[in-house]
């Protein structure tokens, strides 16, 4: 690759991408407005990376940031379900304009564009049944799906060297706990390791893909490296799904923590049924994770252990 740029380089995923790159041998310059990234998560490649503050809806920063870029890793978003239904038209503005004009900018640069979606734009429905029933059932999964379109349209019509990744559930270090969007997993842990019981909105039923970090930065390194871009957007998951009762028990008894479930009022716009099948990603990435689940809760839980007795969620 060379010279990259990642989009949202200071967020939970953006970073440990970028960890990698540098490890690689990569130029990289990160582009965060550090609305929901972090500072802190980039303590350790200050010296190694541009880190640029600024928005991706800037058309010139943007532009000026694409140019002579060999890859650009478009990761800044407003993410989760919860939100977009709070804030349709600013969740809008940024997950959907934003990436067009990040494209723009790829496009004129003729840079490679690794674009990072979500499962969200499955919706309610079940993709290992149904892998083309796209019914996004939240503002959030349809702006991800509508960026997907863009994306593949400048393959078709500029010839823009494109690849979209859709993942499904990530967990790991670096995942703010403490965002009222949290994910349930990251919830969980921060709610065992401070003697607070776990909540669970509905029944505890529905069913989650969980992937670890560190195969989602493979995914997209994979993906940057293709001879030939793939034509569809790839499901990135473990291909293992666990309910949230699982998942919930699961984090007390590696905790060890003495606490209880609770249940609270189902979310609206939430997925009943989430699995990925995990052999396209195979076939077009020679990828599949490799991070059980065990292991990656338990690094998870040491990391956020480590953050909460440093007070920097206090």
């Amino acid at each position: 690759m060379g010279q990259v740029l990642v989009t949202g380089g200071a967020g939970f995923i953006g970073s440990h991408l970028a960890d990698a790159l540098v490890r690689l041998g990569n130029r990289v310059t990160i582009l965060d407005n550090f609305e929901s990234g972090s500072k802190s998560n980039l303590v350790d490649l200050v010296d190694d990376v541009e880190i640029i503050e600024g928005d991706i809806r800037d058309e010139a920063l943007v532009e000026s940031l694409c140019r002579g870029k060999d890859c650009v890793f478009h990761l800044a978003a407003i993410v989760g379900v919860p939100i977009s239904f709070d804030s349709p038209n600013h969740t809008f503005d940024i997950n959907l304009g934003g990436t067009v004009k990040v494209l723009e900018g790829a496009r004129k640069a003729g840079a490679r564009f690794i674009l990072s979606s979500s499962a969200a734009v499955y919706g309610c429905s079940h993709p290992k049944s149904q892998p083309h029933n796209n019914l996004p059932s939240s503002p959030y999964g349809l702006q991800k799906l509508l960026g997907e379109r863009y994306a593949q349209w400048y393959s078709q019509f500029y010839g823009t060297d494109v690849a979209v990744l859709r993942y499904y559930n990530v967990y790991g270090p670096r995942q703010n706990p403490k965002s009222p969007y949290a994910s349930v997993l990251s919830s969980f842990l921060y709610r065992g390791l401070t003697g607070k019981d776990l909540v669970i909105y509905g029944d505890g039923l529905q069913t989650r893909d969980i992937v670890y970090v560190g195969d989602i930065v493979r995914a997209n390194l994979a993906a940057s490296q293709l001879s030939t871009m793939p034509a569809n957007p790839i499901d990135i998951g473990s291909g293992r799904s666990l309910s949230v009762l699982e998942i919930a028990q699961t984090t007390i008894r590696v905790l060890g923590a003495n606490v209880n479930i609770i249940h609270g009022e189902a979310r609206p716009g939430e997925v009943r049924f989430s699995e990925c099948d995990p052999c396209p990603a195979q076939e077009s990435l020679d990828f599949r994770a490799e991070t059980r689940f065990a292991d990656g809760l338990s690094a998870t839980a040491n990391w956020m252990k480590d953050m909460i007795e440093t007070g920097v969620w206090e």
